[in-house]
């Protein structure tokens, strides 16, 4: 993964104040979003936020944690974790590498859909940090 100009800005910056090293650093519109390892997001916040609220006012940005975990599955739960989800199965298509989201409820693939714009980070991180391409949500 090759990471833009700026987001490496951000990353030190980051990584400076917190000793926290982000695996990965995505921009969009007003809004930062560090990828870090799930058992550093604490240190990243800092006490009541004040780490958030520091970089926040320094580049005039949303900061956004989201926690890193090794297995795409641990992620995905953590991150859609309003969806209520039973099950994760990978595609078993030679030439798709995607992941199937199976939720519970009619409810919890609304809740998961209706968010569009966590739903396209949840796919850009899938992307780049566990090289998927694609997710798809499936309900009862």
């Amino acid at each position: 993964m090759k990471l833009e100009r700026d987001a490496i800005l951000y990353i030190n910056e980051l990584e400076n104040l917190t000793k926290v090293q982000a695996r990965d650093c995505i921009i969009k519109d007003k809004t930062i979003t560090y990828v870090i390892d799930d058992n550093q997001v604490g240190k990243a916040i800092g006490k009541n936020g004040n780490i958030i609220k520091q970089l926040s006012k320094n580049f005039a940005k949303k900061i956004e944690i989201v926690p890193f975990f090794e297995k795409p599955e641990e992620f995905i739960k953590n991150y859609l974790k309003e969806g209520e989800i039973s099950k994760i199965d990978f595609s078993k298509e030679e030439n798709d590498k995607s992941v199937i989201v199976i939720v519970l409820t009619r409810e919890g693939k609304r809740k998961i859909l209706g968010n569009s714009m966590k739903l396209k980070k949840a796919r850009d991180i899938l992307q780049r940090s566990y090289n998927i391409n694609g997710i798809k949500i499936i309900g009862n």
